[in-house]
């Protein structure tokens, strides 16, 4: 059922875009243009490169390094690491105390998007704490949950965020193991790829993890010979008779088949929902609300198992969720919507509508998913990004907050 009130409606936004005129200028036409009462910066951040079409002196945006946009207080990490790098200009310029501020003064709601163990500049320093695949490959863009470091860095993260700007809520991102292919810096992959090769190339076997799987008595060394015998044959043989297109209900059965599997991902769920719950606990001792987005480079939400994510236990893990409604066809958010309701209902939720041309053909296109996340009871819709769109996609956005806000009107 929809809420009785319309939902919350901000862009995610990078700080780094915010340096260019005074923050309160940009979320005053955030809010008076485009029908915006939230915001959702990024207070860390992976690197990559960004076309960014409104900045007044460039075009190309290069992020080498995963950042923060503050200064830390080091206190609240482990003296051995990982401790956080800093996008110093962003950093210098205050831009997230400005937001706050500026939010303050114009009542809009702020919220912190936090990336948290996706960092390839992290993984870079600390190889021997990132997830590592059943034949030894260190992912160093992912940092692995199951390291007690990796851990007080996240809820460091957490709790420097809180303490300094106080957001509403923290929408994190990557709190949870990473797929093994995820559209990387120049990833080229000349086979087949169906959901259980991304699953079994995303197994993680680092000494931490193996510890974690050991003590839940799972015999670790089974899972690896199944694990390896899996692949060389869905490689080998280019899937083994599996169709590419091998849906995420077949993978169900391959667990039902491989029950030592199955033991393992339960001590990977095991493992990230322990971390969102602390992470969760630390955030609420400031008043911040978390909203966790369980299935960053997996679709649909179902296979948010696969990063070690169970959506009934984030009932008791987080305060909320937030789906990735990033599909072009309003049926296909609305799909999401009812999964995630089905599991974990009465778990809150916002949703994150992707604007990009690749999603969004139409202005009606992007206002036929608003519509369907609003009328599915989404708390906040946040809008992906202010920083990268045209103007003219940014009106979209206005056309789709207003088709909300009148659609809250006539509701009796």
């Amino acid at each position: 059922m929809a809420p009785s009130s319309p939902p919350m409606r901000g862009f995610f936004t990078y700080p780094w875009h915010l340096v260019h005129e005074p923050v309160q200028t940009t979320l005053a036409q955030m809010r008076d243009r485009y029908l915006c009462n939230a915001i959702a910066v990024a207070g860390s951040y992976h690197s990559g490169t960004f076309l960014t079409p409104r900045l007044p002196h460039s075009l190309i945006s290069q992020r080498q390094n995963a950042m923060l946009s503050f200064q830390p207080n080091l206190e609240l990490y482990a003296p051995e690491g990982p401790w956080p790098l800093v996008d110093g200009a962003t950093a210098e310029e205050g831009i997230l105390d400005q937001v706050r501020l500026a939010c303050e003064q114009l009542e809009m709601q702020m919220n912190i998007w936090l990336v948290v163990l996706h960092s390839s500049a992290l993984g870079q320093a600390h190889p021997d704490l990132c997830q590592q695949n059943v034949v030894g490959d260190r992912y160093s863009y992912s940092l692995c949950p199951a390291f007690e470091r990796v851990r007080a860095y996240a809820v460091g993260l957490v709790r420097d965020v809180c303490a300094q700007f106080h957001p509403h809520t923290l929408l994190l991102e990557s709190a949870t193991f990473m797929p093994a292919l995820h559209g990387g810096h120049h990833e080229i992959v000349l086979l087949p790829v169906n959901p259980l090769v991304q699953w079994l190339l995303s197994l993680c076997f680092c000494p931490a993890c193996v510890e974690r799987a050991e003590a839940a008595q799972v015999d670790v060394g089974h899972v690896q010979a199944e694990t390896r015998r899996l692949l060389n044959a869905l490689l080998d043989e280019e899937g083994s008779g599996l169709p590419p297109t091998l849906r995420w209900d077949d993978m169900s059965g391959i667990l039902v088949e491989f029950p030592h599997l199955q033991a393992y991902a339960d001590v990977r769920i095991a493992t990230v929902m322990s971390l969102l719950s602390e992470l969760s606990q630390a955030a609420n001792r400031y008043g911040t609300r978390v909203e966790v987005i369980p299935n960053t480079g997996v679709r649909p939400i179902a296979r948010s198992w696969m990063l070690g994510v169970s959506l009934s236990g984030l009932r008791d893990a987080a305060d909320g969720a937030m789906v990735l409604g990033y599909y072009p066809d309003a049926a296909d958010v609305e799909a999401e919507l009812r999964t995630l309701r089905l599991l974990s209902d009465p778990l809150p939720f916002s949703v994150a509508l992707n604007v990009g041309y690749h999603q969004t053909a139409t202005p009606g296109a992007l206002t036929a998913r608003a519509l369907v996340s609003a009328q599915g009871g989404a708390r906040g819709l946040f809008y992906y990004n202010w920083s990268l769109l045209s103007e003219r996609r940014l009106a979209w956005v206005r056309e789709a907050n207003q088709a909300v806000l009148n659609l809250r009107s006539v509701i009796p």
